[in-house]
């Protein structure tokens, strides 16, 4: 049986190098980030063979979920200013995996702290 209160994003959100990612839902909660390049088939339109015959070149970043997690709204910028370049003469792009929690469970772990910390006083 699946959890409620925890929607599953269905497949990862994708934005090429130079644009934008958007992750929206209720509470955000990444579970894995990378920037780079690991297939041939991803963000390849109008880019030469050379850009992308690299696929060897991805790393993951814990800057995304610091940034984005218990948020609604975050916007990612998927650029080598942001995450590095991890393969020059690369085209790359950022690839983000989150789980949305609905609004209930995270008010509700709030108030857990809240009262736990009122008890403790």
């Amino acid at each position: 049986m699946t959890d409620p209160e925890r929607k599953p994003q269905s497949g990862p959100t994708v934005a090429c190098e130079g644009s934008v990612a958007q992750l929206q839902c209720e509470v955000i909660s990444v579970t894995s980030a990378t920037y780079g390049r690991r297939d041939q088939k991803t963000c390849i339109a109008g880019r030469p063979a050379n850009q992308i015959t690299n696929v060897q070149c991805s790393r993951s970043s814990d800057s995304v979920g610091q940034r984005c997690n218990g948020k609604q709204l975050c916007n990612v910028e998927a650029s080598n200013s942001m995450f590095g370049d991890p393969c020059v003469g690369t085209y790359k792009y950022l690839e983000v995996e989150y789980i949305c929690y609905g609004e209930f469970r995270f008010v509700h772990k709030l108030k857990l702290v809240q009262l736990e910390l009122a008890k403790s006083l």
